[in-house]
């Protein structure tokens, strides 16, 4: 309207309307007076909500106005500390969350809810592995004698589980009869896999963690080539002895609230050319190890799956001499055939027990390949149609002096039982 005159009023009163609100030393309209209040109160009507020294609409309110309104009958509302729950200052006692009666308290983080917070039971805790019992299958030589040796260096007692009794019984005196106990058993025969189980029980007196490592591959060969019986003993062992030994062993590791580890390959994840009975059946383990991990979690234990690329053991050495594997190398994909120390297998895998992990990825750079396995799949033909991998299967179709005498080969990624 225009400035005021000494003492007269920013704007006249009106009769049963209240006060127009404002900054303080200014009508709403024009410039008021020093002294005109911010606003007037409402008899009847709560106090607005807003920051503290502005009122809900943007005006300022007095110093002391409560950050919000508490509501009778109703839970103070949540917030961060200093917050309400609507983004207006609250007041710093207000607590994170209310309790429900007759629920138990949720868990979690703090001061957070439980949705994307916390730890859940078996999950995430580091497990001792001091005096606690390991069972390793594939134990007598590679990736899990490796395992086993690095478990018993930890204060573990050792299970050693194999196809051979000899380098499993030389094993176990290296360890010390105190520490380690020896079991020779084919993983694809069940009854033969729960004599181990009970031996171990009769010598230990429990089962806290187990890996599930032994595995065989054919040798490459396509699926015109490779044979019938070829095939099925890949998923005998590879599948079928993965079972039979989480099946075995699973009332013990529940009970000791433990940890599985299911041996997988990188084979899981990329075109198994040349090798499907071996890609198949990594496949179906990691499967198994994920599944067991979603359901033993209510059981407070808890499993994991290894990728593993090519480890340098003295059978994947062997397999890259022959002409197949030396024409795949020259192919993109290659790229993983590069061997890794069977140090770092061990090392990895035993972490991953340790940290009771979802996944162990053994080369380190090849873990963005899990999350990049769809487009995996869309480069199928042009990493799978290149002269060199042509040139791998016309070879693996006609060599047949690549079958061992029992017609299976050691895999190049999981050492034979």
């Amino acid at each position: 309207m225009g400035r005021g005159v000494g003492a007269a009023p920013a704007f006249a009163e009106r009769p049963a309307l209240p006060r127009m609100r404002g900054r303080e030393g200014r009508s709403r309209v024009g410039r008021g007076a020093a002294a005109a209040p911010a606003f007037t109160e409402r008899p009847g009507l709560p106090r607005r909500r807003g920051r503290q020294g502005r009122s809900g609409m943007g005006g300022g309110v007095a110093a002391a106005a409560p950050a919000f309104i508490e509501r009778p009958g109703l839970p103070p509302m949540r917030g961060r500390p200093g917050r309400s729950g609507m983004g207006g200052g609250g007041a710093a006692a207000a607590p994170a969350f209310t309790e429900r009666p007759g629920l138990p308290p949720m868990r979690g983080r703090p001061g957070r809810s439980r949705i994307g917070a916390g730890s859940v039971a078996g999950m995430g805790e580091h497990l001792d592995l001091r005096g606690r019992t390991v069972l390793v299958t594939g134990a007598a030589r590679g990736i899990g004698r490796e395992v086993a040796v690095r478990v018993a260096a930890k204060g573990a007692r050792v299970a050693l589980v194999g196809l051979h009794g000899e380098p499993l019984e030389r094993q176990a005196a290296a360890l010390g009869a105190a520490r380690a106990a020896w079991f020779e058993a084919d993983v694809a025969d069940r009854a033969a896999v729960e004599a181990a189980v009970d031996g171990t029980l009769e010598r230990f007196g429990s089962i806290d963690v187990v890996v599930a490592n032994a595995g065989i591959a054919p040798p490459p060969a396509t699926m015109l080539a490779v044979s019938d019986r070829d095939f099925r003993r890949v998923l005998d062992v590879n599948v079928g002895g993965a079972w039979n030994t989480v099946k075995a062993t699973l009332p013990h590791v529940v009970a000791a609230r433990g940890y599985v580890m299911v041996v997988s390959s990188l084979y899981a994840m990329v075109n198994g050319v040349l090798a499907a009975p071996y890609a198949m059946s990594k496949a179906a383990g990691e499967q198994l190890g994920r599944a067991l991990r979603a359901e033993l979690r209510p059981h407070g234990a808890s499993a994991g799956t290894a990728y593993l690329g090519f480890v340098d053991t003295d059978l994947v050495r062997e397999s890259f001499e022959k002409p197949v594997f030396q024409e795949l190398l020259r192919s993109p994909t290659g790229l993983l055939a590069h061997p890794i120390p069977v140090g770092r297998a061990g090392a990895a895998i035993v972490r991953g027990i340790e940290r009771r992990r979802a996944r162990v990825v053994a080369p380190e750079w090849a873990r963005p390949l899990l999350a990049a396995r769809g487009l995996l799949q869309l480069l199928d033909d042009p990493l799978t149609s290149t002269a060199a991998t042509r040139a791998g299967i016309a070879l693996a179709e006609h060599e047949p002096d690549q079958v061992s005498a029992n017609g299976v080969a050691a895999s190049p990624a999981s050492p034979r039982t």
